[in-house]
């Protein structure tokens, strides 16, 4: 019994310890895929197909992908006019 409760802890450790660990590349591979010119739609299809989250800034025309598996600590920036991408940056969170 103790060896599965072991088990099953390391388990959680590494599910939450992993993303922290690749976000960073991942998150930056993706910001790096979204092209200026590309439909807001388009990049929020991608964006959960990818498994991110994202969040609209209102009034500001922009949109934050966020990965939050690992903690909103990865974030691509993307700018938008007339939902049209005009720009993206990575900012690491943290």
């Amino acid at each position: 019994m103790k060896q599965i409760a072991g088990l099953l802890i390391l388990g959680f450790i590494g599910y939450t310890v992993y993303p922290l660990l690749v976000g960073d590349g991942k998150m930056r591979s993706f910001c790096t895929t979204i092209r200026t010119g590309e439909s807001k739609s388009v990049v929020l299809a991608r964006a959960m197909d990818s498994g991110y989250s994202s969040r609209e800034l209102e009034g500001q025309n922009q949109i934050l992908i966020i990965d939050s598996r690992a903690m909103g600590r990865y974030i691509c920036d993307v700018s938008l006019s007339d939902d049209k991408v005009t720009g993206s940056k990575y900012v690491p969170n943290g």
